[in-house]
């Protein structure tokens, strides 16, 4: 049975709205004042972003006491990643399917032991991206872009193909019994006219293979049709 979707009364244009929700968040990080604290590519990857998936890397190598270098690895990366509600679908007057994605932010952090206060250091980054991430949830956490699913005429189209699929594997199996019994010895060119099998087919010409020979296949579109109709072909 087909999922009962919700339905809307317009038809959303995703394109338009994703990219005012990637200006909202671009705007969003430099007014965080983190730009600074961005590697290059990261920061390229900021003033370049058109919505999905994005990766800011932040702070990298920094002075620390007690290591022999006096610097410790501590980059840390916030990812923006996109989190699709499939539970969520809705219908609009075209009758096309549309989920809705939001965006989340993620945290990860360069790991491995540190003196003490060489962690400090380390530890005191991964806490300004974990704060971060918290802001960026709260102030984007209702927001979504909308995300186009099967069209009304493509879920038809499959349908269709499902049927073809069935009544080809139907076709098949009653052309295999019948070259065993009724019409054995079937030569290329032959044609023969039999009961057709039972159960629901799709109108229509088939080509079907079976036990290496080739048989073209027409079913009427006829409710009393008597006889099926077959011909080998190679």
């Amino acid at each position: 049975m087909e999922r009962t979707h919700d339905l809307i009364d317009f038809v959303p244009t995703s394109e338009q709205q994703k990219a005012a929700h990637a200006a909202r968040v671009r705007a969003w990080i430099e007014a965080q004042g983190i730009l600074p604290l961005l590697t290059n590519r990261s920061a390229e990857d900021v003033h370049g972003y058109e919505g999905g998936r994005l990766y800011m890397h932040l702070f990298g190598y920094l002075p620390a006491p007690d290591v022999l270098d006096g610097t410790v690895q501590c980059e840390t990366t916030l990812t923006l990643d996109t989190q699709e509600d499939f539970s969520e679908r809705f219908e609009d007057p075209n009758g096309d399917w549309w989920t809705r994605k939001r965006l989340r932010a993620n945290v990860s952090w360069y790991s491995g032991g540190l003196p003490t206060r060489a962690a400090r250091v380390r530890l005191d980054c991964i806490i300004q991206t974990q704060d971060l991430a918290e802001k960026f949830d709260a102030a984007f956490g209702a927001d979504y872009i909308w995300s186009p699913g099967p069209t009304k005429a493509a879920r038809l189209e499959a349908g269709i193909q499902l049927q073809r699929d069935a009544t080809k594997i139907k076709c098949a199996s009653h052309i295999q019994q019948a070259i065993h019994t009724s019409c054995p010895r079937m030569r290329v060119g032959d044609e023969r006219f039999i009961t057709p099998p039972k159960g629901d087919l799709l109108a229509g010409e088939y080509t079907v293979e079976v036990e290496k020979k080739t048989y073209k296949v027409t079913v009427r579109d006829d409710p009393a049709m008597v006889r099926f109709q077959f011909m080998r072909t190679q």
